[in-house]
């Protein structure tokens, strides 16, 4: 008998977010700080149940960002937290999973 075992090719990490693209009501990706200081757009589109809470908490906290970035809108005062996977490898996909709860 064979054993196997799972290697987890990416691990979750809080990040800051900056900034969504889309609409304030409707984001579709998001603009995070990771903690080594690096910036990433998380990937795949976020769902419609992904994107509501986030929408939520960032009512009345969004400025258009800069005129060459039409649908960014950066967050104002303190950047919430989000807990994201980031992958290893050539990618280094970054995945959004979950807002984190505000303290």
């Amino acid at each position: 008998m064979q054993l196997r075992q799972k290697i987890r090719h990416s691990e979750t990490t809080n990040a800051q977010l900056l900034a969504v693209t889309g609409t304030p009501r409707r984001p579709q990706a998001l603009l995070v700080r990771l903690p080594d200081g690096n910036t990433a757009v998380t990937t795949p589109r976020l769902t419609p149940v992904q994107a509501l809470p986030i929408a939520d908490v960032l009512a009345g906290r969004l400025e258009p960002g800069p005129p060459d970035t039409a649908s960014t809108w950066t967050v104002t005062g303190e950047p919430p937290l989000v807990e994201v996977t980031v992958g290893s490898g050539r990618h280094s996909t970054v995945r959004y999973v979950r807002l984190r709860p505000q303290e």
